[in-house]
């Protein structure tokens, strides 16, 4: 089987969701969504491995903004209890797109449990997460992103040749200018 990438995965839902706040974990994540495009409705999450769905979870919950997560496997197994949280909401303004390598892929690619048979798709909806789509290749996921608007995606991808980019912003920079555009 050929998995997709996920700096195409993020061109597409960048591309799609255009008027959308974007919250993305630490690491590679962070660092592709960067590379495409830096702009004021993105949320880089500097240093907080696991925290990035419960973060953009509260930021829909507390706004009409329509809010997008970009987190990882190895991100969304260290804070599970978010998906009960989020399957208790089911907020029709927030998408939680989790991108399985089967590997903490920013902390040196150690395996995670998916990859010896933890399934997020089954997780997700055993956490009353509705609606819960699985995607494979990049020709599916085309085909239905404009039926998807909130929910969650795990989006099976490939890691190989990852972006090396560096964030040339600090963080407070980031948290700053998120903070004046978000509230607006």
């Amino acid at each position: 089987m050929i998995f997709m990438k996920r700096i195409d995965v993020i061109k597409l839902l960048k591309n799609h969701f255009k008027y959308s706040k974007f919250v993305s974990t630490i690491g590679v994540t962070s660092k592709e969504l960067y590379e495409l495009k830096d702009n004021k409705n993105n949320f880089y999450m500097l240093g907080s491995m696991g925290m990035a769905s419960s973060f953009g979870f509260g930021l829909a919950l507390s706004s009409n903004n329509h809010v997008i997560v970009l987190d990882g496997d190895g991100s969304i197994l260290m804070n599970l209890g978010s998906l009960t949280t989020i399957g208790s909401y089911n907020l029709k303004n927030f998408l939680l797109i989790i991108f399985d390598n089967n590997k903490y892929e920013t902390t040196g690619e150690q395996e995670t449990n998916t990859s010896k048979g933890a399934n997020l798709y089954l997780i997700a909806k055993g956490s009353n997460c509705y609606p819960v789509f699985l995607f494979e290749n990049i020709n599916d996921l085309k085909k239905k992103i404009k039926f998807i608007h909130n929910g969650v995606l795990i989006i099976n991808i490939d890691s190989i040749g990852t972006s090396k980019s560096i964030i040339h912003i600090n963080p407070i920079t980031i948290c700053n200018r998120f903070k004046k555009y978000f509230l607006k």
